[in-house]
């Protein structure tokens, strides 16, 4: 049952949760450039990672949405926000999706069918950049576009009527 949650509310519970999201986007993007003492034993820690920002950054992409979706008077900040995310990160649902459904598309039954089972271990990845199923993803960009969406969140405040 869905509760009658004051806009103000929703506006500053959404707020402290991109605050969160963006200091994961920023210790994810830290831990990319760094070297960890397991790096030699588990020479896939970067890509793990980055598959850890991707699931920050779709959680930021979603809080950003339901700040427009149940406070319309902030479309016009965030919006263009949000486009401009997506602009800078086109291919992250594709591999939020492939990698939160691996089960599916381990055996080709995943929804894209661009993608197959043997792409799935098939990637490179370094210090700021993942190269995965075609898609490449900058982690220094994507802070940069994460910090400019929760500045349109934040400015957005002045709009909610309180």
């Amino acid at each position: 049952m869905k509760q009658n949650v004051p806009k103000i509310d929703i506006y500053y519970r959404a707020r402290r949760l991109a605050n969160i999201l963006v200091w994961t986007i920023d210790l994810q993007v830290h831990r990319l450039k760094s070297e960890e003492s397991k790096d030699k034993e588990f020479v896939f820690r970067r890509w793990a990672d980055f598959e850890f920002l991707v699931i920050a950054l779709i959680r930021l992409r979603k809080i950003a949405n339901l700040i427009v979706k149940e406070i319309k008077t902030t479309k016009d900040i965030i919006e263009p926000a949000i486009k401009e995310f997506d602009k800078n990160l086109p291919n992250l649902k594709k591999v939020r999706d492939v990698t939160l459904h691996i089960d599916d598309y381990a055996m080709d039954n995943g929804r894209l069918d661009d993608v197959s089972r043997y792409e799935l271990e098939v990637g490179e990845f370094g210090d700021e950049e993942w190269n995965w199923l075609g898609c490449k993803i900058n982690s220094s960009k994507a802070y940069s576009v994460s910090l400019q969406l929760f500045r349109a969140i934040q400015n957005s405040e002045k709009l909610i009527k309180k």
